[in-house]
Formats: C-alpha cells, sequence, structure tokens
C-alpha cells in the first residue's frame, strides 16, 4: 500500500468527520477497495505520515 493511498484514506476519514481511526479502519473493510495493510501497521504508517 502506498502512502498516496493511506494518505487518501486519512482525508476521507477527515472529510467523514470520524474521530475513531479504529473505527474507520473497520468501514474500510466494507469496501472492496484492494488489500488493506493490518490495523497496527495502518495506524504506524498513518502517524509517520502525519
Amino acid at each position: 500500500v502506498s502512502d498516496e493511498s493511506i494518505l487518501v484514506l486519512l482525508l476521507l476519514q477527515a472529510e467523514l468527520g470520524m474521530t475513531s481511526q479504529r473505527h474507520f479502519y473497520t468501514i474500510c473493510h466494507l469496501f472492496p477497495c484492494g488489500q488493506l495493510l493490518e490495523r497496527s501497521r495502518f495506524n504506524r504508517r498513518s502517524r509517520q505520515l502525519i
């Protein structure tokens, strides 16, 4: 998963006004958007990019 993809997901989370990253990650799995990182990796990469 590229940095750009994670940034797009973080922008979507902000636009939706979702403050819980755990809840947002759960919702991301409802959509067939390809391979998503494990939640811990997603959170770690998100923190590194912000």
